[in-house]
């Protein structure tokens, strides 16, 4: 990235902060006219093709202005861009929401989720605790009738969920507690992630082989250990979706809806984010459904587990502002729960 100049960045700069502002593509008669650059017309499209030739802005088609890819956002995110501080009133109103509710979890984290959409204008999204980062604490197997094995599995901090599964043999409660006391010495103190990630490097292949509970359990690590089906989801803002030149294409509003729509796809495009404000662009998400959408989020603390909050729009969303307020909304929730 530094190939570019002085002169290149500040371009780039106003491209993409006129193009967020107004989604239409900058001419450079536009850019002549309020950079303020001391060269000619001439100098800057050339340069203006320098960025192109860079992939950092592209023509939508034949003598269009310019338009910043995925790759001229990325560089004005990490390079160019100054975050705007929250508004006096901005920040008044969220501590008052937020704080407002009391110390109740869910009318809290709803208030964080309508709060991020008005000040965004972007679909906001509040997902509940991250459960498959608690620890494990203990499992119980418990014989029920018609060859049926209970699973009660603990984790840390009074989280249970219980299963219960098919065997070929009725096993004696020895047996079981004798599983049991293997499984919870081997598992014990890791996370529901690392559990589902590693169960089957624990434990010695002739160690599983000759029990036939254990080896049902470690087979089935990704679905008995994972808590995701306790995690909620606060979307709220869609109808800031209908209000974006970009949606006006049926095809992409109907794949941002059923992206909302599905779950599993929210959990997963925050399951593995950092800790600090994260931001992926476009082409950086791995959903396909999101390939034109921008993600900014970050984790909350309740307790001892991590929620996240995000913000989910157009890649030409006001990145300057909307990184400071999932920061702060995040901050502001943590110290609710601390």
């Amino acid at each position: 990235m530094s190939i570019l100049t002085q002169r290149q960045k500040k371009l780039l700069r106003w491209a993409v902060q006129r193009y967020i502002g107004t989604a239409l593509p900058v001419g450079s008669d536009q850019l002549v006219k309020h950079c303020r650059l001391d060269c000619s017309p001439a100098t800057v499209r050339n340069e203006l093709v320098f960025l192109e030739d860079a992939g950092f802005v592209r023509q939508p088609h034949t003598s269009a202005g310019r338009i910043p890819t995925d790759l001229g956002y990325r560089f004005y995110v990490d390079s160019l861009m100054k975050r705007e501080d929250m508004r006096p009133d901005e920040e008044s109103h969220i501590h008052e929401g937020i704080h407002g509710a009391k110390g109740n979890a869910q009318v809290l984290l709803d208030a964080a989720s309508r709060l991020l959409s008005q000040i965004s204008e972007e679909l906001a999204v509040v997902i509940t605790p991250w459960i498959s980062r608690a620890i494990f604490d203990r499992l119980e197997l418990i014989a029920l009738s018609e060859k049926k094995i209970l699973m009660v599995l603990h984790v840390r901090h009074h989280r249970i969920k219980t299963v219960i599964f098919q065997t070929q043999y009725d096993y004696s409660e020895t047996d079981l507690v004798k599983s049991a006391s293997l499984l919870n010495e081997r598992l014990s103190g890791l996370t529901l992630d690392e559990i589902q990630q590693s169960t089957k490097t624990l434990f010695e292949p002739g160690l599983v082989s000759e029990n036939a509970v254990m080896a049902r359990i470690i087979d089935s690590a990704d679905e008995f250990f994972n808590f995701s089906r306790h995690l909620e989801i606060n979307a709220t803002g869609t109808h800031h979706i209908l209000s974006q030149p970009e949606f006006s294409d049926p095809t992409m509003l109907k794949s941002i809806f059923s992206f909302v729509e599905d779950k599993d796809g929210l959990i997963g495009i925050f399951q593995d984010k950092p800790q600090t404000v994260n931001v992926t662009i476009g082409t950086e998400n791995t959903d396909e459904r999101l390939r034109s959408l921008s993600v900014i989020s970050a984790f909350y603390q309740m307790g001892h587990e991590d929620g996240v909050i995000g913000v989910i729009g157009p890649t030409r969303m006001r990145y300057e502002k909307i990184l400071t307020l999932v920061g702060h909304v995040a901050q502001t929730v943590t110290g609710c729960f601390s």
